[in-house]
This record gives structure tokens, sequence and C-alpha cells, in this order.
């Protein structure tokens, strides 16, 4: 069981990884499109 256990958070791993790599490039465009953009005195739509 424990064997299995490990066997599937290892294969769960990847996936989790190009998740975080997404979010980090989506967040980066974020902070970029920010900088181009600034937003507006009031702070809308800022978050």
């Amino acid at each position: 069981m424990l064997l299995a256990d490990s066997s599937s958070q290892h294969k769960k791993i990847p996936p989790t990884k190009n998740v975080m790599q997404i979010t980090i490039k989506q967040g980066s465009e974020n902070v970029c499109n920010t900088f181009e953009n600034p937003p507006n005195p009031s702070g809308k739509g800022f978050h």
C-alpha cells in the first residue's frame, strides 16, 4: 500500500511543476502588463 501511494504521488509531481511554471509565466506577464499599463490612481481593476 505504501509503495502504491508513493508511486501515485510521484506521478502527480510533474503536472504540479507544469502548473507552477504556467502560473509563474502568467504572473510575470501580468507584472509586465502592469508596468506597461499602470493602474489608475483610484486603483480600480488592480486586484
